[in-house]
């Protein structure tokens, strides 16, 4: 008898010392995996909970170069640029980092840097406050470094939580506007970290049209494709070419190199499509 109580609690002693190793390894593992989450990817995932929940009002200065606005420069109550934040398109096209303290509408802030993994998108900066995570300055900077949209709060009014969870995912294409590209385009890839996400007909100078928009978390880029011969589309971030009876046009901050090139390869399916092919194409609803 005394020798089955003494291995019972030798058992349970063991159990005991089992438990608390496998708790150990747990907490050791759990600290590891917060080790590994960056100071920026922490301060991003702040920004992210603010874009959800929160809202902010006040008196914002923006100025918009890209896509082109007149008057560049207006007055708000709030930003009006990047239209939409997709964290996990962000988090594959994108480095993040940190870019030190400021002040801005009176209230302390971080800077956060998000570069481009491709080196030919725009990238940008963000300045969140403090205390919540939102944004309360931002610039966007192409390539070759010049500003494309800049915009800071002035004064903040009213910081409140949102009636509804605010979506930050970018929307997507439904089964039939996917069919649409690919018996469009083929399987032609898109500029580096951008996909398609909005495919919708219009009209262009009289003509129907295509417009397709694609994103890479932060940046857009609008190809138009529409029947014509005529001269192409001019301004500063525009660039087209002929592909048989149809010209495709992108406005895109990206260099215009990588842009001839992509529109290039875009081309090639779409120069023997003949005149029915094309009327149905505009035709038949994408």
């Amino acid at each position: 008898m005394r020798t089955m109580i003494l291995h019972n609690v030798k058992n349970s002693s063991l159990i005991h010392l089992s438990t608390r190793a496998l708790l150990f390894i747990l907490l050791l593992g759990l600290g590891f995996v917060l080790a590994q989450i960056s100071p920026a990817e922490r301060v991003f995932k702040l920004m992210l909970e603010a874009e959800q929940s929160l809202e902010i009002i006040g008196e914002v200065s923006e100025t918009i170069n890209f896509p082109p606005r007149n008057p560049a420069t207006r007055r708000a109550e709030r930003f009006s640029q990047p239209p939409n934040i997709s964290p996990g398109l962000i988090r594959r096209n994108f480095n993040l980092s940190l870019a030190g303290d400021n002040m801005i509408a009176d209230r302390p802030v971080i800077g956060l840097d998000l570069i481009p993994k491709n080196g030919l998108s725009p990238r940008w900066r963000l300045w969140l406050d403090r205390g919540t995570g939102l944004r309360l300055a931002y610039e966007q900077r192409n390539a070759l470094g010049e500003v494309l949209s800049e915009g800071r709060y002035e004064r903040v009014r009213s910081i409140r939580a949102r009636p509804t969870v605010r979506a930050i995912n970018p929307p997507e294409l439904n089964e039939r506007s996917r069919n649409t590209l690919t018996r469009l385009l083929g399987r032609r890839d898109w500029p580096p970290g951008f996909i398609p996400v909005k495919l919708e007909r219009s009209n262009l100078r009289g003509r129907p049209a295509l417009r397709i928009t694609a994103w890479d978390g932060l940046n857009g880029l609008l190809l138009l494709i529409y029947p014509s011969r005529d001269s192409n589309p001019e301004g500063r971030y525009i660039r087209s070419v002929q592909a048989g009876r149809l010209t495709l046009s992108v406005l895109s901050p990206l260099p215009a190199d990588a842009l001839d090139s992509w529109l290039q390869r875009l081309a090639e399916p779409l120069i023997k499509l003949s005149e029915e092919e094309i009327s149905r194409l505009f035709d038949s609803r994408p």
